[in-house]
């Protein structure tokens, strides 16, 4: 944060010693490397986790960041696609790999992310929330409120969910209706 890099990665390759397998601590480096801009390191720490742990998500996290920092964004989500592919549960990752698609107007493969994670759990209310906030970034607000009204119903007690239906209705000027979400979420 001082901006000390040299001194910041002197102790980072130290730890590294102590414990060559730690891969949070290698992420660390190649993090150091991402912020000080120094591409060609912070790509070779994030491979080198990939190469090291094949089935962590970890090493392709970092590296979908990395392109992301760099605005390669058909990288950067490729690189998700394949972290989440490693740890499908992981909800950050999935956020994230569904924005980089939104962040670009490419709303299909986000949608069609969303409806894969539904067919596994079709109780997955996250997945609908993104799924409508794609529809409403896409504008197409029917399917938006549909998506949204069955997140409500898989986590009724979600008020993000509550929220999002009300912003939608009151952006088409459904004040009435969004007013009826909120007195809803303000029941629960």
């Amino acid at each position: 944060m001082k901006g000390e890099f040299p001194r910041a990665e002197e102790y980072l390759k130290k730890n590294l010693e102590e414990q060559p397998g730690n891969l949070q601590a290698m992420a660390d480096l190649g993090d150091l490397f991402l912020s000080a801009k120094d591409w060609e390191r912070a790509e070779g720490a994030y491979l080198d986790i990939q190469r090291k742990a094949p089935q962590s998500a970890l090493g392709y996290m970092r590296m979908g960041e990395y392109y992301a920092a760099r605005k390669i964004w058909d990288r950067a989500a490729e690189e998700y696609e394949q972290a989440v592919n490693r740890d499908p549960g992981q909800d950050v990752l999935f956020t994230s790999l569904v924005r980089i698609y939104a962040g670009q107007r490419k709303f299909a493969p986000g949608i069609a992310a969303c409806e894969a994670r539904v067919r596994r759990n079709p109780k997955d209310a996250f997945a609908y929330h993104l799924m409508g906030q794609l529809y409403a970034d896409q504008g197409d607000p029917r399917k938006a409120e549909g998506a949204f009204m069955k997140a409500m119903d898989a986590d009724p007690d979600n008020l993000a969910n509550y929220q999002s239906l009300a912003r939608l209705y009151a952006s088409g000027k459904d004040y009435p209706g969004a007013m009826q979400v909120y007195e809803k979420a303000l029941a629960k």
